[in-house]
């Protein structure tokens, strides 16, 4: 799985050609997230996602075993507005209001 994460910043450069830039080509969200996932390292991006999701599946399994029934007329917060967390809007401040 690592090396798989480890390629995928290297794909895109290899699909461009020498006179194609990748912020030419990519939004800036998707150019974010690979500088983001340089910096941390394909190893801790891997590690990090495997434990959220057992972390999330393992509090979701201990709540539902609590009800029967889930009834949710209402959202915990209203919907974002529309383009709020749109691929083009730089990529700091479209991270920010979820992920600090």
């Amino acid at each position: 799985m690592c090396e798989y994460v480890s390629v995928i910043p290297n794909v895109s450069t290899k699909l461009l050609d020498k006179h194609t830039k990748p912020e030419d080509v990519l939004e800036p969200w998707t150019l974010g997230l690979m500088d983001l996932a340089k910096t941390r390292g394909p190893d801790a991006c891997v590690r990090r996602a495997v434990k959220t999701f057992g972390d999330v599946s393992a509090r979701l399994d201990k709540m539902l075993q609590s009800y029967d029934v889930i009834l949710s007329p209402v959202m915990r917060m209203p919907p974002f507005p529309i383009g709020w967390h749109a691929p083009m809007i730089e990529f700091k401040k479209a991270r920010s209001p979820c992920c600090g």
